[in-house]
């Protein structure tokens, strides 16, 4: 690729950087003051200049190690393995075993559960759907909850262990530290949960890690519903 066609502007850049944290057009436009359609504006020219069609490829094409999670090489090219291989005609059943596997392929997390978003007297709870230790399992708001709604991501940390939202899951099988974000492989599904680390605890980059493959998953989920209502 042409390294003059690839030179982004100052602004170009910030957005470009925002857009491989897996952040969303109208996210990049809060963060940076912009409209979303001034944005809009900026990105097709970005893809332009990258030759890309899209945030996702321009993730997984342009992105230098920088940009995505920095690990050694061989780390590298396992998650752009893993990225290429979530498959846009699987089934919502094969869509959600697909990224528990990619996420614990890409990270130290063992245990890997699906969430739904319900309203259950009034408060917005997070409701197992699958994988979870415990069937029916539920979490009370927290703000570690709060977090996750919010940003869209989240991660118990050690400080809160030993508060109650740390006890809460806990109680759900889910001790020590959990990243959480906000996902939708299938339509039931709307966040997924990583926890039990290996070696104990997750990297700072795990979490970057976990919110790429659950973009990448959502853009598949996305293709898989235009497809079937053509």
């Amino acid at each position: 690729m042409d390294t003059q066609e690839r030179r982004f502007s100052r602004r170009e850049q910030q957005i470009v950087d925002l857009l491989l944290q897996a952040k969303s057009i109208k996210d990049v436009a809060l963060a940076l003051d912009l409209s979303a359609n001034t944005v809009k504006d900026y990105a097709k020219n970005i893809y332009r200049k990258a030759k890309v069609h899209s945030a996702r490829e321009l993730m997984l094409q342009v992105a230098s190690p920088p940009r995505l999670p920095p690990q050694p090489d061989t780390g590298l090219a396992q998650f752009l393995q893993t990225a290429h291989g979530l498959d846009f005609e699987a089934t919502p059943a094969e869509a959600v075993a697909q990224l528990a596997a990619a996420i614990r392929r890409c990270t130290p997390a063992r245990q890997v559960s699906f969430w739904r978003w319900v309203r259950l007297g009034g408060e917005l709870c997070l409701v197992a759907d699958a994988g979870a230790p415990r069937a029916g399992a539920c979490l009370r708001p927290s703000p570690f909850l709060r977090r996750l709604q919010d940003r869209g991501w989240a991660r118990l940390e050690r400080e809160e262990w030993a508060r109650p939202e740390g006890r809460q899951m806990a109680a759900q099988g889910m001790p020590m530290e959990v990243i959480a974000a906000q996902c939708s492989p299938t339509l039931r599904v709307h966040a997924v949960l990583a926890g039990d680390a290996v070696g104990g605890g997750f990297g700072p980059l795990d979490a970057a890690t976990i919110r790429l493959l659950v973009r990448l998953a959502y853009v598949a989920g996305e293709h898989r519903v235009a497809r079937m209502s053509a």
